[in-house]
């Protein structure tokens, strides 16, 4: 998969691509508290941040994809 993802939020279908799952897995990790979310307004639709979602794969020793990692450096001017 060489798609990058610039976004700070995934939807449960991002997620259950990259993980290799059924999205109904990912909103069952979300039910049962293994994957922290938020519900949009509205029709409910579930969102996860992607440190959040990188904690969850790390807490559960799940590779993290290479379109997460971040790619080269940062650098902070003040």
């Amino acid at each position: 998969m060489a798609r990058s993802f610039n976004k700070r939020n995934l939807t449960t279908g991002d997620i259950a691509k990259l993980c290799g799952v059924n999205f109904r897995t990912v909103i069952r990790w979300i039910q049962r508290g293994h994957l922290k979310a938020f519900q949009l307004p509205g029709r409910g639709d579930n969102r996860v941040q992607v440190a959040d979602f990188i904690e969850f794969l790390g807490e559960n020793n799940m590779p993290i994809p290479e379109e997460l990692q971040p790619t080269g450096r940062r650098v902070l001017i003040v």
